[in-house]
């Protein structure tokens, strides 16, 4: 008994044997049921040759009887080469016989069997498969064949372990992000007090780092950083750890520390060893370093207290000329006195209407339409003038102010969205981000709500912007938090794609719209080969779960270009435009400024 009949029998000779099944049949009764094993047999070959996966009809024994046109193209063996043989004539060598007894225990027991394998291919390439194989009983229950559908994955397994290495490294310079700084933090502290001694923890900042990005272009800037790390590795050890933190920022693990002396000779070097000038794309770029010192346990007892008090000393350093280093002391907390102040400051700007919305274009890239804006806050201080957002959105959040402010945000956005589309512009999506502290209680669904219906604007037209990291923290609420705002019509997207300690099953399950590929990879276009194999793998994971994909931080002609060729769907920068007011952002439309560009 076969499921599927052999390829060889399933050609045009089934009409004449259908003919002659049908002569055999005198009553309409009995023409009816030739004509459904006529319809029903073309349907079974259909469905077996027209397959995009492999599927291989093995006997009792488990010898192959037929094979698909899919299985061919996969390992590269034709139907003559495998039938009658077993399947283990592609095995790999990978698993071992435990691994096969478990398999084999599960398809005569329960009757299948589903996981993956690792195969060997006709020209020997070693390849990830998806498998699920059956088992087919004839009426005795006796097993007489066995069904193994599969496809291969390799592309899937390459862009998770892409995308693996992202969530613990750096993208441009490779080296540990935080929190797989953190976890070998951790390790070291149980090893310190084992051993009874101590761990330095050093916060490096380039000086100037600013100048050299705005006087010599990014890829410069990049080039200064990567060129910067490996002067770094030259004074730490095996077990230390160098980590980037983002931008200019480094911070470096000294475990097994005897004395504080060692930590401080330790940024000495640092400091002379980066005032070499840098021989950068043919230009002599000199810079500087300052260093804040925190050690454990004296300065904190968890990473995250070391880290700060080490950043404060950091600050202390750049406050006293640059160029040196500090070691963390308790008057260095007049930061906190900071924000105190700058919390007094947020609720008076709330009551006063201090905030203000800024909208920076997005556009596909294939149509070259521009398809949405970004809504982006900004505060004014009467006194303080501008106070960017990175400065006060953290100490809004702490305060538990954010809520208000995200209210704020997202009623100004949909308020001003309703009047473009009244005044008939667009209609084009408004993205707005959300705090991960909204996500609370379910805050930001009642927040939607509100808005959406104070305001009026087609919930189609609004997009929620979830950072990965947020999402992550607390799965089950974010999962039930999407799914209902998504249940209202509004789009979803993850923000800063790439920088969180992603999981690609959960990714699946959140069912957003979109990805925005964070703008820190970008830059790494052009800088490196890896650049660019990064940003491909986030591309290649967006198509692979039917996500459109955004890139943030475009700025040169070589991002718009790489991405294109990528196959990246939208893109938002500098290139095209920066955030604009409202009335700059109608002239900017009118003029089709952004699309020239494409």
């Amino acid at each position: 008994m076969l499921l599927v009949p052999r390829v060889t029998s399933l050609n045009p000779s089934i009409d004449g044997l259908a003919a002659r099944f049908g002569r055999a049949f005198e009553s309409p009764r009995e023409q009816r049921l030739q004509q459904l094993i006529h319809d029903r047999t073309r349907l079974l070959a259909a469905v077996f040759e027209h397959s995009q996966e492999g599927i291989t009809v093995s006997d009792r024994n488990n010898n192959i009887l037929t094979v698909n046109e899919a299985f061919t193209r996969i390992t590269g063996y034709t139907e003559e080469e495998v039938v009658g043989k077993n399947p283990r004539v592609l095995a790999s060598g990978r698993h071992d016989k435990a691994f096969y007894d478990a398999m084999w225990e599960s398809i005569n027991t329960r009757g299948y069997w589903k996981g993956e394998l690792w195969n060997r291919c006709k020209n020997g390439d070693v390849r990830p498969k998806s498998f699920s194989i059956s088992v087919v009983r004839n009426d005795d229950g006796e097993i007489v064949n066995h069904l193994a559908i599969f496809s291969d994955i390799t592309d899937r397994k390459l862009a998770e372990e892409r995308i693996e290495f992202l969530s613990h490294h750096d993208a441009l310079t490779r080296l540990p992000n935080r929190i797989l700084t953190r976890d070998r933090f951790e390790q070291a502290v149980a090893k310190t007090q084992r051993e009874q001694t101590g761990i330095g923890v050093l916060f490096v900042d380039l000086d100037n780092f600013k100048y050299v990005n705005d006087s010599f272009g990014h890829q410069a800037g990049n080039r200064l950083l990567v060129t910067s790390v490996g002067r770094l590795k030259q004074f730490i050890r095996e077990t230390d750890t160098i980590s980037r933190q983002g931008g200019d920022e480094f911070v470096i693990i000294l475990p097994d520390i005897k004395e504080s002396a060692a930590v401080e000779r330790v940024a000495s070097q640092i400091l002379v060893n980066l005032a070499w000038p840098f021989e950068i794309e043919g230009y002599s770029i000199g810079i500087s370093a300052s260093v804040g010192i925190s050690f454990y346990p004296a300065h904190g007892r968890d990473f995250d207290a070391l880290l700060q008090n080490a950043e404060a000393a950091m600050y202390a350093a750049k406050a006293a000329g640059k160029n040196g280093y500090r070691v963390f002391s308790e008057e260095m907390n007049a930061d906190a006195l900071d924000k105190l102040k700058l919390k007094a400051m947020l609720r008076l700007a709330i009551d006063k209407r201090e905030f203000y919305l800024v909208y920076q274009p997005q556009f596909d890239l294939s149509t070259q339409r521009l398809i949405g804006v970004e809504a982006l806050i900004r505060w004014h201080h009467p006194e303080e003038g501008v106070i960017p957002p990175g400065r006060f959105i953290p100490v809004a959040e702490e305060s538990g102010m954010i809520g208000e402010i995200g209210e704020w945000v997202i009623n100004e956005a949909c308020r001003q969205g309703r009047e473009w589309f009244d005044a008939g512009i667009g209609p084009f999506v408004v993205a707005v981000n959300v705090s991960t502290q909204q996500f609370v209680n379910g805050a930001i669904l009642r927040t939607v709500k509100r808005v959406l219906e104070r305001t009026g604007f087609p919930p189609q037209f609004l997009e929620l912007e979830f950072t990965e990291s947020g999402l992550l923290s607390d799965i089950r609420n974010s999962l039930t938090t999407i799914e209902a705002v998504r249940a209202l019509g509004v789009k979803t997207s993850i923000d800063d794609f790439g920088t969180g300690y992603s999981s690609l099953s959960y990714l699946q399950q959140f069912k957003v719209e979109r990805l925005k590929i964070d703008q820190s990879f970008i830059r790494a276009i052009g800088a490196n080969a890896e650049g660019m194999e990064i940003v491909r793998a986030i591309i290649q994971l967006g198509k692979t779960l039917r996500l459109s994909v955004i890139a943030e931080g475009v700025e040169t002609e070589l991002h718009l270009q790489t991405l294109k060729k990528l196959g990246c769907d939208e893109a938002q920068g500098y290139l095209f435009s920066r955030p604009l007011t409202v009335p700059d952002l109608m002239k900017f439309i009118n003029e089709g400024k952004g699309a020239s560009l494409l």
